[in-house]
């Protein structure tokens, strides 16, 4: 029972990680789309203003190079906590194997790890994977399973 129980608390522990890390897929996700909506408006001010006025094309597309290059400097700045996780990932060894093993993500590793300590995915068995971003979990169970 006390085994059991343990196992428990260990798979609520890691939907609690899986979730934490979905979040921070969606923010970074949320990041780009901010990023992109902002350029495209420079891009559609430019088109019209070119339109009004009566820019020729070459005037326009200037104008446009010139706000896409100050914008997109601006946003992609990197804050000092987004600079440490990147310096992280480009360090840790599971990120470095999951690329070598055509994994998604390194969080392949963890559910590699549960299964041969618990044995949970067996052939034929059906698993169903909610939030299956990145995907690397969806990997390893197929590849279990199948």
């Amino acid at each position: 029972l006390e085994s059991r129980i343990v196992q428990q608390e260990n798979t609520i522990l890691t939907m609690e990680l899986r979730n934490y890390f979905s979040m921070f897929c969606l923010h970074q996700e949320t990041q780009l789309i901010h990023i992109y909506l902002h350029i495209t408006s420079h891009v559609l001010t430019a088109f019209i203003d070119s339109q009004i006025q009566g820019h020729r094309e070459g005037d326009m597309i200037s104008r446009v190079r010139y706000r896409l290059f100050h914008t997109t400097a601006e946003h992609l700045k990197k804050t000092p906590a987004e600079q440490r996780w990147l310096s992280r990932q480009l360090r840790d060894p599971y990120v470095k194997s999951a690329r070598q093993q055509n994994y998604r993500c390194r969080s392949a590793f963890k559910l590699l790890e549960i299964d041969d300590t618990h044995n949970i995915l067996r052939p034929g068995i059906s698993v169903i994977d909610c939030g299956a971003a990145p995907g690397a979990w969806s990997q390893v169970a197929v590849g279990r399973v199948n």
